[in-house]
């Protein structure tokens, strides 16, 4: 090394000297600013005059030498033996044609040139083919030699580049024998050039280097001397640099050059040997060794690994930080290839010489640590890509077998990469882990140590805790962490689960105890007390069972558990002067982590976090947030509550006598007894009270304030509370079993006898509603509970004079509203007279005085006789006020509950209905008397006549008889009373009322016989509601309007539903009730409904009370007051809330009135032509109108009570407000005002019903809060911030659920296909995405529906409509995916029994196949027109049919098929298909058996006519839609549903005649040539490939199409612009793969085509040239087509045809062609099958540039074209970096550090003397990337278009917190290689100076390239190739018949 060192230290290269300014940044910038860098640095080189070419020295020679006679002689030897070449067939031949080369040049040696040196390089270079013999190869390298001995050194230089193409590449396959020869050469010849070797430096090196592969020492000497001496001759830091871009390039001489830089590279202990070896260019070395540490193979890696340990310690840091960072990353990347010999290189590198493991590690923390972890953590931080993040990761779990390695790195790094995955996860859109990151991150996560990874993750809570500054936001950031490390991990190993699972639950205890001592973060005590949980939850019950060894453990320390934990993950406080024992630390901790230490401490923990809690949310300033604290810490301390229970009752006898004066006990009461939220009282409650069923704390903690627990609870039942209504009546049992149960009932008895009864009566009722609900579900529910209260309410029933009417007429009013609740009120009452008096009886047989005998029964004993009485009057006053739907229920209907068959034992027999038990236990008190000597007889006798009473009203109910005209008169007076009532809100008079009006009709009909009254003369005049059905009308409307009293609406439910049949009988047909009455009823009552699901929508921040409110305001505001002029006073006394009960009278009657229109359907006016409205927007409350039907609300109303004079005036004087037309609402019925116009729209009042439904969905997603930071955080941890209490919502949705399924099953029932097509129309206006992808068929395959119209509603028109798009882009939109489909409406219902999806279907394809065959005449279509709901029927089949549901559907379809033939449906024939495919795929899927052969012929039948239909239809949208469903769905299914192979073939021959067969000719014959139809034939024709594509698919099918595609593949229009274009690439790819592969000789015939004819007479050379052009694009087209080596075969008889194209200099347009299809099979054939075009093809392309550099005179516009084909050529040469080519790329570009720097000689690179031509000319010719706008190129090329030719990999923004060294540049190389492109993306130019940009940055891309290892982008690669590829750029000049290139334009044909 002595002698290698003072050339080490001797000179630099000169051209350093000459360094941009710009260069020595260019590592620091980012990827766009280094391509500007560069390419200006480069062009200002170029500029100088250095840079202008030097003049041949031959040329002179030549000039001299022509004088001379021998020297034609010598030209003319030499041309004769080179034209011997041609006919060269083997390698004799070969050996003669270069004996006979090398006689000529000896023969003439006194001449030093050569004649046509160019094609003398070539055959030299092709004579050293591998292939050839050894003496082939020695013959050649003599001629060689002759050459240079004869030309000399100076013309050596000047010809370099043609010689060294031949030699360079020769070492690798040489012989040993001529490896020394050419060894030799390279020495004797080479060495001497000196400086001149620069350009050819790398190729030259990287030709040197495969001769120290070989064995023998003598070689590898010779090889390392002649290495030696280049260092010398070229200067050793431009040497080194050359030989680190070989290591970075070619892959294939790394071992090599690692072999020499073992010997020759000294060891770096300071910066001066960097300097020495590689000048500034460190970075490059470091690079070079980086590439050659990923290398794949293991004896690179080794080498490598020993260079990298022998010469490059790492504690001389004598590299930039950047580097050290990106090499010690590569190295540590050697573990993921489990090798011990690589591994322990690299532990030998990074731990360093020392023996001792402390000095290892000491090495290791110095010097390797920071630069590993910067590399991991930054290329984890800082990269897009999961697969560097998954190595990242396996690199992480590799080295944890070096514990001296592995745990530096994980204290540093685990918790920012925790950190950093948890970011991943918040990332994606599903709020998990990528399944690839999420199981290498579970292994490692798994293979550390417990300990280790919960200290780590605790220590950051702990830390925050204690922090001084923001320790909230620390504290949350720290928990986000410990909940995604719990939840993402799961990990299960024991001591996870008993020691550290559970030391973390008393962490975050502890730490919200520290919290709250100090301030109460609400927001943050909710992430704590669910985080809390969620480890509760985790924590094993066999912890808390493990009590055997903890008899004698003392209660810990409540207040230290906080130091505790810090201590126990060995984290202690630095201020503390005590260090605590690790003895003494894990004694402590074990106490607490199991048994009855960690009850101790958990329950502890919640009572003293629950006292501090507790005080914030007592009073109206506690939010929502603080209250869900409260809940949670209740929850945690009943949960430990219930396991000390369970596992530790010494635990609970220890804090059973603190507990009732604990702070905690005293808060909660206050929470309970005090105003604040109700659930934080909840919580509360329910925990004193289960602490008291514990026997933890005595009765009286609750009894002292029972009184006001009670007023609380009571107080919650109010109409605002609704959420709240179930859980308060639970608490109240509790409190009734738990505390005083008298106590209690007193309580609530004293609301209800005091003056307040009818205020307090709406909450007895929702208490008595829920009360049912919860004994339902408790079979040992107590009958007697609560019954005083009951009682209350009947006592108020009686006419005394103590009660006002008030009291009397609500009491009646809630017994007549809750009779469908009438068997727990008859069981209380019954429970009452059986069960609370206990009454003994005798029985004794005596003789009457007639003679026979008979059985007395007396009382045994005494009994309170009064409350007897009391009993039986209150149960015969219910059954009196609950009216006879009760009595009739009670006589088909049977106890069934447990208590009350009990209690009836011995009374009734089992099976008695309810009227037999009541008679029967009130006959018992009857027929019992007492003792004549009894003291009670007068009470006993008084008893047994209130049950005689009672027996006699159940038993008989008589009827009553009435004239005529009283009742007619009466009636009139009645409907008066009852309208003043309804307007002025006397809900409490209606009820009587209306029972007088009831028995009135009911009388007066059964009086009259059925008669009308035009039939009863003399009775006209009086027929009171008959008179003038307006009236009535009015009636019932204000009714059901103008009031929300649950009672009177269900109480004119049921009037009405009784009362029509009645008037309708006696008004007789002269008057339509159901047009008059029923249909305006029915309306009104949907506006109220959708009025009512707005209020029960519950938005985000609007509490109930404004709900209530807003919907109040909103009734008063559609002005239904003005309309039925009503004064405000009046409208003023409105109910104040809309409640459920509310709703649910609403439905009733919206219930009975739809059923008694379904069943008089046929009567009533439906089916004009309207537009529906939508009823989900009837909330708005600025219109002045709402749309009812087809005419408005306030012009209907103004028919129903404009008729009458009198009315309208009243109306007029009564609202001076009511508006006086509908200027609002314009529409084609404006002028109409008759009531007859008004229509019964089942989709509309089904809307309603729907909306209701919706309102009550609680699952659904509402609207949200402003997404702070807070709202974020809670609902990271399960908390929704906007939550209302909803305790009970359950329980009021499933009532109202349930309540509509029962309305839709009535519906259903009476019009069951109706009310299908109705739910079929309603998801049609729910998804008006529908006909995204579909035009209405009517307008093209079949007959239309009935109605022509279109909606107008905006919300029913897709967006691809309504923005003017044709049929042919709307149908290429999108489609939705299935979650985007509403199937709301489908699922209503189908909650109806019976209304499976079979059935549904069932349903809708007999209504289909009706509409098919009837036509116009068929029914349903005034509800769902035909589209619409064959739209729906393909839809709800794919989406909501299960398979075996397929499987059942099935043969229904094949019936409707068989009866119908396909030709019939018309247009529901392409529905119809879509939908049965899918059905028979998934029927077969399900079950094999369903496929049939009659299944496969009538789906053969049914594809053939839909196929046939499409030739008749002149719409192209409507035909491209049916070829898609062809294409995606049927042809792949067809060998699976049609077995038979002929039928198969002869679908497939259908499709092919009747839609691609014209298609395809059309094409050809030029008929779609017309360019008003350019997108609609271009889409057309996408759907005729995306066919053909598909049979493609089907190899069986392959003899149907080939014919036409072969034939349209040899057409001169197949490169057409409608027929080629990139998305259509794919199609015909796939086509002509499968074309050739299945039949080979196509192939030999495309080669046939390029072949030139024999010459013709009247041959034009120019249409010669297109058509051969035409074939070689088609034949490229064919090769870009197949597989990798698909053609390898025929890669011989290719390169025999380009060859000769190249030989015989055709014109440019076809030389074109040949450089396009040597760029596909540069993409399609593998590099090294590829040699043997090398001489060729570089003889060419230097031919070509010298052309360009030479050219005089004006510019060719083919040469320039000509010239852009070559440079795009080597431009993707350039970027696939071949190991063939970049031995020769230093021709056309400078491969070197020159790249860079000003050379101090002219460049010897093509390119770059062609760079300083074009620099020359005027800078406004020349032109950076050109802008590509045209819509013919791909899309990746248009967005990159001007963009550099490198793409760096993206950097996502790295946390600060992180702390990485590196920016984001820098990060750059650790995130992954960037991908370099292709410079020119243009397909023709005008001049060279267009492909300037390509020219100019070459050189220095190519560098920048090798310098970021950068690899190919092969989407764009492809994409260019689609670009050049699909696209024939030829036009014919008229006038000289010559050709050009047209830059713009494209045509297809070609004319002479």
């Amino acid at each position: 090394m002595s002698a290698n060192s003072k050339q080490l230290g001797g000179k630099h290269s000169p051209s350093l000297s000459y360094k941009s300014a710009d260069e020595a940044t260019v590592n620091s910038v980012d990827s766009t600013t280094r391509h500007t860098q560069l390419t200006s640095s480069f062009e200002t080189d170029l500029s100088a005059p250095r840079r202008i070419r030097r003049e041949d020295p031959s040329q002179e020679l030549v000039r001299k030498y022509q004088k001379d006679s021998k020297y034609s002689a010598y030209v003319q030897v030499v041309e004769r033996c080179l034209q011997s070449f041609d006919y060269v067939s083997e390698w004799a031949d070969v050996t003669a044609f270069l004996t006979k080369l090398e006689r000529s040049f000896k023969t003439y040696s006194r001449f030093a040139v050569v004649p046509h040196k160019e094609t003398v390089a070539k055959r030299l270079a092709q004579c050293l083919n591998p292939a050839l013999p050894t003496g082939v190869h020695q013959k050649a390298l003599g001629i060689y030699e002759q050459i240079f001995k004869q030309i000399g050194q100076e013309q050596l230089i000047a010809d370099l580049s043609l010689y060294a193409y031949g030699l360079f590449p020769f070492m690798r396959n040489a012989s040993l024998s001529t490896k020394s020869q050419l060894l030799e050469i390279f020495s004797r010849v080479f060495v001497p050039l000196g400086t001149s070797l620069r350009p050819c430096m790398k190729s030259f090196t990287a030709g040197v280097l495969p001769g120290l592969e070989e064995a023998s020492a003598e070689m590898s000497g010779r090889v390392m001397d002649l290495l030696d001496r280049l260092q010398e001759t070229v200067d050793s830091a431009f040497f080194f640099q050359t030989l680190f871009l070989v290591m970075v390039t070619n892959a294939e001489q790394r071992e090599s050059a690692l072999k020499y830089l073992a010997q020759r590279l000294p060891v770096f202990t300071q910066k001066e040997d960097v300097e020495q070896i590689c000048g500034d260019q460190g970075s490059l070395m470091v690079r070079a060794l980086a590439a050659t540490l990923t290398d794949s193979k293991t004896l690179v890696l080794r080498a490598a690994l020993d260079v990298v340990m022998t010469r490059i310690p790492l504690r001389t840091c004598v590299f930039e930080t950047r580097d050290v960072v990106l090499l010690v990353k590569c190295a540590a990347e050697v573990v993921l290839k489990k090798d011990m010999s690589l591994n322990r290189r690299f532990y030998t590198w990074v731990l360093g010489p020392g023996e001792s493991d402390a000095e290892q590690s000491a090495h290791f923390a110095q010097y390797v640590q920071a630069p590993l972890t910067e590399a991991l953590l930054g290329s984890f931080a800082a990269t897009s890509s999961l697969d560097q993040q998954h190595t990242v990761l396996r690199v992480l779990i590799g080295l944890i077998d070096k514990p001296a390695i592995a745990q530096p790195i994980l204290d540093a790094i685990f918790v920012p990469l925790l950190q950093q995955l948890m970011a991943e996860r918040d990332a994606c859109a599903d709020g998990m882990l990528p399944v690839k990151l999420a199981s290498v991150s579970r292994m490692f996560v798994e293979m550390l140590d417990p300990i280790f990874t919960w200290s780590s993750v605790i220590n950051q809570l702990t830390q925050a805790a204690v922090a001084a500054d923001d320790p909230g936001a620390r504290i949350a950031r720290a928990l986000r962490l410990l909940l995604f490390f719990v939840q993402t991990f799961e990990l299960d190993d024991d001591a996870t689960l008993q020691v550290h699972v559970p030391m973390a639950l008393l962490t975050v205890l502890a730490t919200l105890d520290r919290m709250a001592a100090k301030t109460v973060d609400a927001t943050l005590c909710c992430c704590l007390t669910r985080t809390a949980i969620e480890l509760l939850t985790r924590v094993p019950t066999a912890v808390f069972a493990d009590v055997s060894e903890q008899a004698d453990v003392s209660e810990p320390d409540i207040g230290g558990l906080f130091e505790t934990a810090r201590a126990f993950y060995g984290m202690h406080d630095a201020a503390s002067e005590d260090r605590a024992d690790a003895a003494a630390v894990e004694r402590s901790a074990a106490e607490v982590v199991r048994g009855v230490g960690l009850l101790h401490a958990t329950i502890g923990l919640s009572k003293r976090i629950a006292a501090r809690l507790a005080e914030h949310v007592v009073g109206d300033r506690a939010g929502a947030t603080a209250v869900v604290c409260v809940e949670d810490i209740c929850h945690i301390l009943r949960t430990a509550t219930a396991y000390a229970g369970d596992f530790a009752d010494s635990v609970l006898a220890a804090t059973m006598h603190e507990d009732s004066e604990h702070p905690w006990v005293e808060a909660f009461v206050r929470v309970v007894t005090q105003p604040s939220a109700f659930a934080a009282a909840d919580a509360a409650l329910s925990t004193l009270l289960e602490f008291v069923e514990r026997g933890l704390l005595p009765r009286q903690v609750i009894v002292g304030d029972l009184s006001l627990l009670v007023a609380r609870l009571w107080a919650a039942l109010s109409a605002e509370h609704v959420s709240n209504h179930f859980r308060a009546v639970q608490l109240l049992c509790m409190l009734r079993r738990q505390a005083d149960a008298p106590t209690v009932e007193r309580g609530l008895a004293g609301f209800l006898a005091g003056p307040e009864f009818v205020d307090q009566l709406p909450r007895y009722a929702v208490f008595w509603r829920n009360l049912r609900l919860i004994e339902h579900h408790r079979p040992d529910a107590d009958m007697l509970a609560f019954s005083r209260l009951l009682l209350l309410v009947l006592d108020n029933t009686h006419n005394d004079g103590g009660l006002s009417i008030e009291q009397q007429s609500a009491a009646r009013a809630w017994i007549v509203g809750g009779v469908g609740e009438w068997e727990s009120v008859l069981e209380t009452l019954l429970a009452l007279q059986l069960v609370s008096i206990r009454t003994q009886r005798t029985k004794s047989s005596v003789v009457l005085a007639t003679g026979h005998s008979s059985t007395l029964q007396e009382h045994a004993a005494g009994f309170d006789c009064g409350r007897l009485s009391y009993y039986l009057g209150a149960m015969q006053q219910y059954l009196e006020l609950a009216g006879t739907t009760v009595i009739r229920s009670m006589v088909s209907t049977v106890p069934v509950s447990e208590p009350m068959l009990r209690a009836t034992e011995g009374v009734a027999e089992p099976g008695s209905s309810w009227m037999q038990v009541v008679a029967l236990a009130a006959l018992e008190f009857a027929l019992t008397g007492a003792s004549a000597k009894s003291s009670a007889l007068a009470a006993v006798e008084a008893t047994r006549a209130r049950a005689a009473e009672l027996v006699a009203f159940v038993v008989s109910r008589p009827g009553v008889a009435w004239p005529a005209a009283v009742v007619a008169g009466m009636q009139a007076r009645t409907v008066d009373a009852l309208l003043h009532c309804v307007l002025h809100g006397r809900a409490a008079m209606q009820l009587p009322l209306l029972d007088l009006l009831s028995a009135l009709i009911s009388t007066q009909v059964h009086t009259r016989g059925g008669q009308t009254l035009a039939d009863t003369p003399g009775v006209a005049t009086a027929a009171g509601i008959a008179s003038d059905v307006r009236v009535f009308s009015r009636l019932v409307l204000a009714a059901f309007t103008m009031q929300l009293d649950v009672v009177a609406l269900s109480r004119w439910a049921q009037f009405l539903h009784a009362a029509v049949p009645f008037v309708q009988q006696l008004v007789g047909a002269e008057h339509d009730v159901l047009r008059w009455l029923v249909l305006p009823c029915l309306h009104m009552l949907r506006l109220v409904l959708a009025q009512c699901a707005c209020c029960f929508a519950r938005p985000a921040r609007v509490s109930a009370a404004a709900r209530h409110q807003r919907t109040s305001s909103q009734l008063l505001l559609r002005e239904l007051v003005p309309l039925f002029a009503i004064p405000t006073s009046a409208a003023d006394k409105r109910p104040a809330h809309v409640t459920v009960d509310v709703l649910t009278a609403l439905l009733d009657a919206f219930d009975v009135l739809l059923a008694l229109s379904l069943r008089n359907a046929d009567s009533m006016p439906v089916g004009r032509e309207t537009q529906r409205p939508d009823s989900r927007a009837s909330d708005s409350s600025s219109q002045s109108a709402v749309s009812l039907g087809a005419i408005p609300i306030v012009r209907f109303m103004s028919s129903i009570f404009g008729q009458d004079p009198a009315d309208a005036n009243d109306n007029d004087s009564s609202s001076g407000n009511k508006p006086t037309g509908d200027d609002s609402v314009k529409g084609e019925h404006e002028s109409v005002t008759d009531v007859n116009l008004l229509e019964f729209d089942l989709v509309v009042m089904l809307a309603a019903v729907q909306a209701v439904w919706e309102a009550f969905d609680f699952g659904r997603p509402q609207q949200s809060l402003a997404d702070a930071p807070e709202s974020r955080l809670l609902r990271e941890f399960g908390v929704d911030a906007t939550r209302s209490e909803a305790a009970s919502d359950m329980h009021v949705r499933q009532a109202v659920h349930t309540r509509i399924a029962v309305l839709v099953e009535h519906a259903a029932a009476s019009r069951p296909a109706e009310v299908t097509l109705a739910m079929a129309a309603l998801w049609i206006r729910d998804n008006p995405q529908w006909c995204t992808h579909l035009e209405t068929p009517s307008r093209s395959l079949g007959r239309g529906g009935s109605r022509q119209r279109r909606r107008s509603s905006a919300s029913s028109v897709p967006a691809s409509r309504a923005s003017g798009l044709s049929d042919g882009a709307a149908s290429q939109a999108a489609a939705p995916a299935d979650s985007q489909w509403n199937w709301r409406a489908p699922n209503l219902l189908e909650r109806v029994p019976g209304r499976a999806p079979v059935a549904i279907l069932t349903t809708l394809l007999n209504d289909l196949h009706l509409r098919s065959t009837l036509g116009g005449s068929a029914q349903g279509r005034e509800l769902i027109d035909d589209a619409e709901l064959a739209r729906f029927v393909e839809l709800y089949a794919r989406h909501r049919l299960t398979a075996r549901a397929s499987a059942v559907l099935v043969p229904h379809v094949l019936v409707m098929l068989r009866e119908c033939a396909p030709q019939q449906l018309g247009f529901a024939l392409p529905f119809v298909l879509r939908m049965f495919t899918e059905l028979c795929s998934r029927a077969m899927g399900a079950d094999t058996a369903a496929r049939t052969p009659e299944l496969g012929s009538l789906y053969a039948q049914l594809a053939d006519a839909c196929v046939a239909a499409t030739a008749r239809v002149p719409d192209a949208a409507s035909v491209d839609r049916v070829l898609a469903c062809v294409a995606d769905m049927v042809v792949p299914q067809l060998p699976q549903l049609v077995p038979d192979y002929e039928r198969q073939v002869a679908v497939a021959t259908q499709l092919m005649q009747h839609a691609i067969g014209p298609a395809l000719r059309a094409h050809m014959t030029g008929g779609y040539s017309g360019p008003a139809h350019a997108t609609t034939q271009t889409h057309h024709f996408a759907s005729v490939l995306q066919c053909l594509a598909a049979l493609a698919q089907q190899a069986a099918l392959t003899k149907v199409w080939r014919r036409e595609v072969w034939d349209y593949f040899c057409d001169a229009k197949f490169f057409s612009e409608h027929t080629m274009s990139p998305e259509l690439a794919a199609h015909w790819r796939l086509l002509v793969r499968q074309l050739l592969t299945t039949d080979k000789d196509r192939f030999a015939d495309l080669l046939s085509r390029i072949a030139a004819s024999a010459p013709a007479l009247f041959a034009n050379r120019v249409y010669e040239a297109q058509m051969r052009a035409l074939a070689l694009r088609r034949l490229s087209f064919a090769i870009w087509a197949g597989s990798t080596n698909q053609y390898l075969s025929q890669l011989p008889h290719v390169q025999e045809r380009l060859v000769d194209i190249l030989k015989n200099a055709p014109l440019p347009i076809v030389q074109c062609e040949v450089f396009l299809c040597l760029r596909v099979l540069l993409c399609r054939i593998s590099n090294h099958h590829m040699s043997n075009f090398w001489p060729m093809l570089l003889t060419e392309l230097i031919r070509l540039c010298l052309l360009q550099l030479n050219r005089e005179g004006p510019e060719d516009r083919e040469q320039a074209n000509l010239f852009l084909a070559a440079c795009k050529f080597l431009d993707l040469l350039f970027v696939l970096g071949t190991e063939d080519f970049l031995i020769h790329q230093w021709i056309f570009i400078t491969d070197t550090i020159d790249a860079l720097y000003g050379s101090r000689s002219a460049s010897h690179a093509l390119l770059d003397q062609l760079s300083a031509r074009l620099l020359s000319m005027p800078s406004s010719a020349r032109r950076k990337h050109a802008q590509l706008k045209d819509k013919s190129y791909p899309s990746i090329l248009l967005a990159d278009s001007d963009g550099p030719s490198l793409k760096f990999p993206w950097v996502t923004e790295v946390d600060p917190e992180l702390g990485l060294a590196l920016n984001a540049t820098e990060l750059q190389t650790l995130s992954g290689r960037p991908l370099k492109r292709p410079i020119i993306s243009i397909r023709s130019v005008v001049s060279i100076k267009d492909v300037d940009a390509f020219v100019h940055n070459a050189s220095a891309q190519a560098f920048e390239a090798a310098f970021t290892m950068a690899e190919p982008d092969t989407e764009f690669i492809e994409a260019l190739l689609v670009s050049d590829l699909m696209y024939l750029d030829f036009t014919t000049n008229a006038n000289n018949q010559s050709l050009s290139m047209a830059p713009a334009g494209f045509i297809s044909d070609f004319e002479l």
